[in-house]
């Protein structure tokens, strides 16, 4: 996890600086914060492992930048996060490619660190290919 390139993109400053602080503790130094979609998608060309992202953004939505970011490079894992936990939405997002759907609240820290450690398990097991 220590190695990932991660981007964070939420245009809650309260819920940005969190997670980033968060990610920090765990040992994720290697971070990017985004207030909007198109600020992130103009930067995919850092190449981020990880990247994520709100849903409920003014703008460009959340699925709307999930869809650009998966065109543009379909290995990078992106989490969508929400404060709504709404079915539709969470078989929307993986269906264009999330790897994960995590609703904004109780536990969301470690939601969000399971999440890194899921990823970067997966990492472990595709080099050993």
């Amino acid at each position: 996890m220590k190695k990932f390139k991660i981007f964070i993109v939420d245009d809650d400053l309260f819920c940005l600086n969190i997670y980033e602080q968060f990610m920090r503790t765990i040992g994720c130094n290697d971070i990017t914060c985004f207030e909007n979609g198109m600020d992130c998608i103009a930067h995919l060309d850092v190449k981020p492992d990880v990247i994520f992202l709100d849903h409920g953004m003014d703008g460009l939505s959340g699925l709307e930048t999930l869809q650009e970011i998966k065109r543009i490079n379909h290995h990078i894992y992106v989490i969508m996060l929400t404060g709504q936990d709404h079915a539709e939405i969470s078989r929307e997002a993986i269906k264009l490619g999330a790897f994960d759907y995590l609703v904004k609240g109780q536990q969301e820290l470690e939601k969000i660190e399971a999440a890194l450690k899921r990823i970067a398990d997966i990492q472990v097991m595709l080099q050993r290919k």
